[in-house]
């Protein structure tokens, strides 16, 4: 039920960027076991959470992450995530 899906342990470099994310009703993305994935000048908005992210290595740049439900950015067990 999410928008968009990336996982796998060879998703390494990749990015996502110039998307209109929205009216989910689960994740708008959901991201795991990624390593230096970019995610820039997206619309992520009226989701359940914006971006789910488990175990990941993520830049989350340039984005606007509006009106979803419960979270903006959720993070479960290890992540290491850079906003600017």
């Amino acid at each position: 039920k999410c928008n968009i899906v990336i996982e796998g342990p060879n998703n390494i470099g990749n990015y996502l960027y110039n998307n209109i994310i929205e009216d989910s009703r689960g994740d708008g993305l959901f991201l795991a076991n990624s390593e230096k994935f970019l995610i820039t000048n997206n619309k992520i908005r009226r989701n359940h959470n914006g971006i789910l992210s488990v175990t990941s290595v993520v830049d989350i740049e340039e984005n606007v992450i509006e009106k979803n439900k419960h979270n903006g950015v959720l993070l479960i067990e290890d992540n290491f995530i850079q906003f600017t």
